[in-house]
């Protein structure tokens, strides 16, 4: 008797786990959810001249290069937009600034996208554009 009430526990406890990370389908054919823990993923771009003052008006493009998506944005008065963020996908970005026909050297990131959560290496870029201000 005790080892069958052992036996019920341990298989009581595995299906419990199953349940609980997601593999197994509950008793009405969904899923358990999965909690995802980090937010929402931004990468700062700042635009800068060639004196390092930030560049306000400046457009940024970026585009990831293995599925294509871009997106834009334009600098703010402290030179930074946030229009990157990992609606992009994973992958290799590719950004850009330019202002008054003064573009940047491209800058190159890379978004790694799970279930959840993404992560942008770097954590952040400065583009320069040389212009006069």
């Amino acid at each position: 008797m005790m080892r069958a009430l052992l036996l019920g526990v341990a298989v009581l406890g595995l299906s419990a786990c199953n349940v609980l990370d997601g593999t197994q389908p509950l008793p009405d054919g969904g899923r358990a959810r999965i909690v995802c823990a980090n937010g929402f993923t931004v990468l700062p771009v700042k635009v800068v001249d060639s004196s390092g003052k930030p560049v306000d008006g400046a457009a940024v493009s970026a585009t990831n290069n293995s599925n294509g998506k871009s997106a834009s944005g334009t600098t703010n008065g402290s030179g930074v937009t946030t229009a990157v963020d990992e609606t992009l996908g994973s992958g290799v970005v590719r950004i850009t600034a330019e202002k008054a026909g003064q573009k940047s050297a491209p800058f190159d990131v890379t978004f790694s996208c799970g279930e959840c959560d993404c992560y942008v290496t770097p954590r952040s870029a400065t583009l320069m554009v040389n212009v006069a201000q």
